[in-house]
């Protein structure tokens, strides 16, 4: 039996609990295997490699969250198996309904992680570089504790492809608004060449004053 949902759409999320939940990247993550398809429970703690027990009360959760729905049951070998699904392809959130703390998680997580696990991944498959470079903690200008990653040869990480770069600049206001408009060009310059096919880099950039 299938259940009627609009599954296929876009759904603005103005709960407080649920959005909680889609902002904390350790929640976040079990409701993954309901955006792609009806799943099942065991299948569900299968890809999210955590035990079947665990993945019942995530569900649970979800489901009092309206964030999954039962979609459909199936009978094998004489017993019924219960399918879920997310209540949406994507979940929509008002930044003015989000904390800082919640938009920092999400942002951390899914931009500035992923780019830098990224790029760890492929210093570590080339060790005659990785091993050259230093990690420095200290104070930045104004007393804060800052970390800073070094590579005495920036020209062998070019050759590997992999640029990375964090400046804090002593830019005017035009300065500043003339950097972004660069910037947005070369990306978007670039953005028209990918003839839909599949990313084979990650970009990663961002411009903010600071306050």
């Amino acid at each position: 039996m299938k259940a009627k949902t609009a599954h296929s759409l876009e759904r603005q999320i103005v709960d407080p609990n649920a959005i909680a939940f889609l902002t904390n990247p350790e929640q976040q993550k079990h409701l993954q295997p309901f955006l792609q398809a009806d799943c099942l429970i065991k299948d569900a703690a299968r890809e999210l490699k955590i035990s079947p027990n665990l993945m019942y009360r995530r569900v649970q959760k979800l489901l009092a969250l309206g964030l999954i729905y039962p979609s459909r049951t199936q009978t094998r070998a004489g017993k019924t198996l219960q399918y879920y699904r997310a209540t949406g392809n994507a979940f929509v959130i008002l930044l003015q309904d989000v904390s800082l703390e919640q938009m920092l998680g999400v942002a951390q997580q899914h931009y500035s992680q992923q780019f830098l696990t990224t790029m760890m991944q492929q210093l570590f498959h080339h060790p005659e570089v990785f091993k050259e470079g230093s990690v420095r903690v200290g104070l930045d200008a104004r007393g804060n504790i800052e970390l800073s990653m070094n590579f005495p040869d920036q020209n062998k990480l070019l050759e590997m492809g992999v640029i990375g770069l964090f400046a804090a600049l002593s830019l005017s206001p035009a300065d500043h608004q003339a950097l972004q408009v660069e910037l947005l060009a070369v990306v978007q310059r670039f953005s028209k060449r990918q003839n839909n096919q599949r990313a084979k880099s990650l970009l990663f950039v961002g411009l903010t004053p600071k306050p």
